[in-house]
């Protein structure tokens, strides 16, 4: 049983980076793995899984919030991502055009500038 939820989570996660795409990487996998296999059940196998809210709702969610956080990094990250999954370079600029109401010209501005890196790459 405890497996069935991580292979959702892996699932997931495939369907919304790509086929290669896995999980238990990077710091928090390295220095705190049952942190990081209990975060990506949560997100992965039960949130981004429910399927009240199809993947690409979730994913304009997702950039939203980062855009009004500030979190460059990972906003680069899931905007790439929302490609993939067929959100268009449109519907990122249009929601990055109202969090800028929402959430601020200066994260606005920010997350346009990624949005160029990434389309740039896309």
């Amino acid at each position: 049983m405890a497996d069935d939820l991580y292979d959702a989570a892996l699932a997931k996660v495939r369907e919304y980076r790509g086929p290669g795409a896995e999980l238990g990487q990077g710091p928090m996998a390295e220095l705190s793995p049952r942190v990081d296999r209990l975060k990506d059940e949560l997100l992965w196998g039960e949130i981004w899984s429910d399927p009240c809210v199809d993947i690409k709702t979730r994913s304009l969610c997702t950039i939203s919030a980062l855009i009004v956080l500030g979190k460059e990094e990972q906003l680069g990250n899931h905007m790439g991502w929302a490609l993939n999954i067929g959100v268009t370079k449109e519907q990122i600029v249009s929601v990055i055009s109202q969090m800028m109401i929402y959430g601020g010209l200066a994260g606005a501005h920010n997350a346009m500038r990624v949005a160029q890196g990434v389309f740039e790459k896309n």
